[in-house]
């Protein structure tokens, strides 16, 4: 009622007797914006009123702490306006340093705004013109060619990398290779061979067919084993009668070497899944290859006597007498144990394993300890770097240690995640003073990792620990799994409203009113708080852009978001922090606006990654757009107009690549949003993608296994989860996290959240040492409610 008479008869007492009561009740934010707003219009209202005076003393210090310091500036001399320098010494003294403080940072982000680069929207999907078109192409194709100069097998990996398709030569080349290569650990992947066909249609296989023509029967019936399956012509005709006996049969050609014959064949038997066999194949090749032993020293034993039957056998396992200094027989020990493991004989593959890690460099050495961690065996995985060098050591130190505390929280004290086999068989390989280093793994555990200020959004603190401001809340919310309980939008309301700088650590407790679908007190809110405009805080007016969107007023959003980033240091950090909100908020428009004006602020190297959330955002709105829905052919034209200038801004063997990757995008906006796109949406993905699965792969995780096949058919799905957390990149440890998370209530739901936000330790793909499995930790509060995810900010690269 005091706001209403404010607002609709200029009655200047009413506010400031509603700023008085909201200071009374503790409400310090609301009441420091009507305050604020009686001083712009009555400078001597509050004359020497020394309440507001401390309010707007303590906002100033706040403001300063939270690297804002012209709002500070600004609080100050609202101070000095209305209550002048203070009479004592001592509060004298305390007002001069804080303006001392205060000064020469206002000065200087002052100076910083001013030298920005004014904000221009440039246009988004518009090549930048011919000849930079040129270079990248000429680029893409030097790197393209240098891989491939350096083998079949190093281009695979580059194309793994950049996640590329193959021309049909080259994957043809690449699986022979795969066939003919004495050193190869294991076998390329399944997911691997199907993005390197790419769409695999008809005329890929029929120019399959014409690279084999010339090829040997033996090689034809490795590619009739290896990739039959995929070729999806109904009228095919066998690239082989007998590929299995073919294959064996050329494989031991007196022609070949034995070396590749055993090869060869070893591969053959793993391929049908009879690794008792492949194993025998792969024994018997690097048998042949030992040197032979020494002969005994000193006369030969005369008949009769001791020893007459010859020198004695060398102790020990064959294998040890391998040479180890040899990367190639190093790679051919780990494929037998591949091979022994997947038959059953874990111990004897650790044996194999353990032997060949100590003779290894570092990288290898990380490797191993990586494949351990992802088959679900921390204790063999610290094994692997025991003797390594210390930063090795350590980082695998801190990711088994992570592993098992989540392991323990997650499965609960009923041993469902049990590694007692795992350390059973290192203590047997390598003593019982591995019983040591295990129980030493739960101390020193890693803090996070510092993380680029551009992807984080919102500092929130420790929101999970038993301590922290919204521990209650959390393990309220996980009991009911509803954020529709009155007393907690109430709670959350009286939260924001009491922080005096309304800057970013309120920024929860807004996501969590706009995703419980509490309209009506946002809309209270945003009234009660409509004066936000006259504040220089580049926070404040982010939040309040913030509230403006979760209420619908997308334009005083926009409004709020530019007066926010022109007070800002970072406006680029803004505009993407900006695009975020947009896209958990569902206003695509507003998204758009982050993304775009965020890319006019960015280095040109950044450009494609955000040009490819816009695309993304775009390829949403046009999926569910009626128009397009119903056919319109300027809709039409209007998508594939855009689709083309975007994806020719790409060299051509990049395109494929650029656009598996906006495919993945949508996969994860529609996971991550719950949508489920219907036949004509799926339609429109195959016209612009050629693929009409809207399916999503499962979690990346590298396993322990043999013969390119994937493990954990039998495992614990805490298991799976536990390994893509510890190894995953960072969108596969994002899908771990729900999956681990979505069966947790209450305190344990809670307790494993503020171990992820701590600092979950993980060992990536590509990193020489453990990083933080969130380094955002807005990343672990929206997992915590269940928010929608940003695809932006689970992307590394």
């Amino acid at each position: 009622m005091l706001l209403r008479d404010f607002r609709r008869g200029q009655q200047l007492e009413s506010l400031v007797d509603l700023a008085q009561l909201e200071l009374a009740q503790g409400l310090a934010g609301t009441a420091a914006l009507h305050f604020a707003r009686v001083m712009s219009l009555d400078a001597v209202r509050l004359d020497d009123d020394q309440e507001v005076c401390a309010l707007f003393r303590a906002r100033a210090r706040a403001h300063l702490a939270a690297d804002e310091p012209i709002a500070a500036d600004q609080d100050l001399r609202r101070v000095f306006e209305t209550c002048g320098v203070p009479s004592g010494s001592g509060a004298r003294a305390a007002d001069l340093e804080l303006a001392r403080a205060i000064r020469p940072a206002a000065e200087a982000r002052a100076r910083e705004t001013r030298a920005l680069a004014p904000v221009r929207q440039a246009a988004v999907f518009t090549p930048s013109g011919a000849s930079s078109h040129a270079l990248a192409q000429a680029d893409f194709d030097r790197r393209l060619e240098d891989a491939w100069a350096e083998g079949p097998r190093a281009y695979a990996d580059w194309c793994r990398s950049e996640r590329l398709s193959m021309v049909p030569a080259r994957w043809v080349a690449v699986l022979l290779d795969e066939f003919d290569a004495p050193t190869r650990r294991g076998l390329y992947r399944g997911e691997d061979l199907r993005v390197w066909m790419g769409q695999g249609d008809a005329d890929f296989f029929d120019r399959v067919e014409a690279e084999l023509s010339g090829q040997d029967p033996a090689r034809r019936a490795w590619m009739e084993l290896r990739v039959g399956h995929l070729d999806p012509r109904p009228d095919r005709r066998p690239w082989s009668e007998d590929p299995v006996n073919e294959a064996l049969h050329h494989a031991g050609e007196t022609s070949l070497s034995r070396e590749v014959a055993f090869e060869r064949a070893w591969k053959v038997f793993a391929i049908q899944g009879d690794f008792d066999t492949a194993e025998l194949m792969l024994a018997d090749g690097m048998q042949a290859m030992l040197p032979a032993p020494a002969p005994a020293r000193g006369p030969a034993p005369e008949p009769g006597e001791a020893g007459s039957e010859g020198p004695p056998p060398p102790a020990g396992p064959w294998w040890a007498r391998v040479e180890l200094a040899d990367a190639k027989n190093r790679a051919r020990l780990l494929t037998l144990a591949r091979l022994r493991d997947a038959r059953g004989d874990a111990l004897g593959a650790l044996r194999i394993v353990w032997t060949v890690a100590r003779a290894s460099p570092s990288d290898e050495r990380l490797a191993l300890a990586r494949e351990f961690l992802a088959a679900g065996r921390p204790h063999s995985a610290r094994l692997m770097v025991r003797e390594a060098d210390a930063q090795l050591a350590e980082a695998v130190r801190q990711t088994v240690a992570s592993h098992l505390e989540l392991a323990e929280l997650v499965c609960g004290a009923q041993g469902a995640c049990n590694f007692d086999e795992d350390a059973a068989r290192v203590r047997a390989v390598a003593g019982e003073g591995s019983r040591a280093e295990s129980t030493a793994l739960r101390t020193a555990l890693p803090a996070r990792a510092a993380s680029d200020p551009a992807r984080v959004r919102c500092r929130i603190g420790p929101w999970f620990s038993a301590e922290g401001e919204g521990a209650a809340w959390v393990e309220a919310w996980a009991e009911g799994k509803s954020l529709g309980t009155p007393q907690l939008a109430d709670e959350w309301l009286l939260r924001i409203e009491s922080e005096p700088t309304s800057s970013c650590g309120v920024m929860p407790w807004l996501e969590l009113l706009h995703a419980g679908a509490w309209k009506l007190h946002l809309e209270g809110l945003r009234s009660r708080m409509i004066h936000a405009t006259i504040e220089r805080s580049s926070r404040s007016l982010e939040f309040h852009a913030a509230l403006a969107l979760a209420t619908g007023y997308g334009e005083d959003a926009l409004r709020n978001t530019h007066a926010a980033a022109a007070e800002s240091a970072d406006p680029h950090a803004l505009w993407l922090r900006a695009a975020s909100r947009g896209y958990a908020m569902g206003s695509r428009d507003y998204e758009w606006s982050g993304r775009s004006f965020a890319r006019a602020l960015a280095p040109p190297e950044t450009h494609a990654a955000i040009e490819l959330d816009l695309m993304r955002a775009y390829a949403l709105d046009a999926i569910n757009d009626p128009l397009l829905r119903e056919g319109n052919r300027a809709s039409v034209e209007a998508w594939d107009g855009q689709f083309e200038r975007w994806s020719s801004a790409r060299p051509q063997p990049a395109r494929a690549a650029a656009v598996d990757r906006l495919r993945a995008e949508l996969v994860w906006t529609l996971e991550d949003l719950g949508l489920e796109p219907d036949a004509r949406a799926r339609e429109l993905w195959a016209r612009w993608f050629g693929a009409a699965q809207l399916e999503a792969a499962p979690p990346s995780v590298d396993v322990w296994v043999a013969a390119s096949r994937f493990g954990f058919e039998e495992a614990r799905p805490e298991l799976v989860g536990l390994a893509a957390l510890s190894t995953g990149d960072l969108r596969s440890r994002v899908r771990a996290a729900r999956e681990l998370l979505a069966p947790l209530r209450g305190a344990t739901r809670r307790r494993v959240l503020e171990r992820l936000e701590r600092g979950a330790a993980a060992l990536p793909p590509g990193a020489p040492v453990a990083s933080a499995a969130f380094p955002d930790p807005d990343l672990v509060f929206r997992l915590g409610f269940d928010l929608p995810i940003d695809p932006a900010l689970t992307r590394e690269n």
